[in-house]
C-alpha cells in the first residue's frame, strides 16, 4: 500500500530536545515529517492519553522507555511508518482501547496487549511465532483484530473462537497450519472472518454457517470436502474464497 510522500509540515528537533511542558494529554501529528528518529521527547509526557503519529516518516525502533513512561495511553496509532524491531512482551497500558501498529516493519513474537483493548491493528508487519493459547482470556472485550500479512505460525488456537465480543477476525497471509476450530457459536457478533493464504487444512466447520451476523467468509486454503450446507444461508455474503 503506497503512502503519501508529501508532508504538510516538517518538524526538525534535536534528539535530546525536551519540551518546557510535561502535561500533554493529546497529540496528533499525522502526515507530517517527524522522523526518521522516534521522537524521544514524548517520553517526558507522563499524562499523554491520545497519541497519533500516522505516516510521519519514522524509521526507527520504539524506545523501551516509551512503553514505560507513557502508561496512561488509551489511544495509540503509529501506523504507516517504518518502525522496526521488537516491542515488549507485555504492553503495560492499563486503559488502552485502541492500538494501531499496522504497516510497519515490526518483528518478533506477538506481544500481550491490554485486556482493555477493543481494536488491534497489527497488519503488514513481520510478527512471528504462534498465537497465545489463551488469547480469549488476554483480549476479553476485543471487537476488531487484524493480524494480516505477518508470519504468524502454528495452529489457530480454539480459544480464539471464544472471544465473544469479536466482530472482525482477519488473519490472511500468515503461516497458520492445521485445522480450524470446530465450534464458532460463541461469536454471535462476528461479521468478517478472513484466513485466506495460510496453510490450513481439514474440513470447514459447519458452525460458521450458523453465525447470523457473519457477512464475509474468506477461506482460501487447503480445505477438503464440500462446504457445509449451513454456509448456504442467505445472510452470508457470497465472497467465500476457497482455493
Amino acid at each position: 500500500m503506497p503512502f503519501s510522500s508529501s508532508k504538510h509540515l516538517a518538524i526538525d528537533l534535536r534528539n535530546d530536545w525536551l519540551p518546557p511542558f510535561s502535561n500533554l494529554n493529546y497529540l496528533r501529528l499525522d502526515c507530517n515529517q517527524i522522523g526518521p528518529s522516534f521522537p524521544s521527547w514524548i517520553q517526558s509526557q507522563k499524562e499523554i492519553a491520545y497519541l497519533s503519529l500516522v505516516d510521519v516518516g519514522i524509521a526507527d525502533t520504539i524506545p523501551i522507555g516509551f512503553w514505560i513512561a507513557c502508561s496512561k495511553i488509551t489511544y495509540l496509532d503509529l501506523s504507516k511508518n517504518k518502525l522496526r524491531g521488537q516491542i515488549p512482551h507485555i504492553i503495560v497500558f492499563p486503559s488502552a482501547f485502541y492500538i494501531n501498529l499496522g504497516y510497519n516493519n515490526l518483528d518478533g513474537p506477538l506481544p500481550i496487549f491490554p485486556t482493555t483493548s477493543v481494536t488491534l491493528f497489527l497488519e503488514y508487519n513481520f510478527f512471528s511465532g504462534p498465537l497465545p493459547q489463551n488469547i480469549d482470556q488476554l483480549t476479553l472485550g476485543l471487537l476488531y483484530l487484524d493480524m494480516s500479512l505477518n508470519s504468524i505460525e502454528g495452529s489457530l488456537t480454539p480459544s480464539i473462537s471464544k472471544i465473544k465480543s469479536l466482530t472482525v477476525l482477519a488473519l490472511k497471509n500468515n503461516k497458520l497450519s492445521g485445522q480450524l476450530p470446530q465450534n464458532w457459536t460463541d461469536l454471535p457478533s462476528l461479521r468478517v472472518f478472513d484466513v485466506t493464504n495460510n496453510n490450513l487444512s481439514g474440513k470447514v466447520p459447519a458452525s460458521l454457517g450458523f453465525l447470523s451476523s457473519l457477512r464475509l467468509l474468506s477461506l482460501g486454503n487447503n480445505f477438503i470436502g464440500k462446504l457445509p450446507p449451513s454456509l448456504g444461508s442467505s445472510h452470508l455474503h457470497w465472497e467465500i474464497v476457497q482455493s
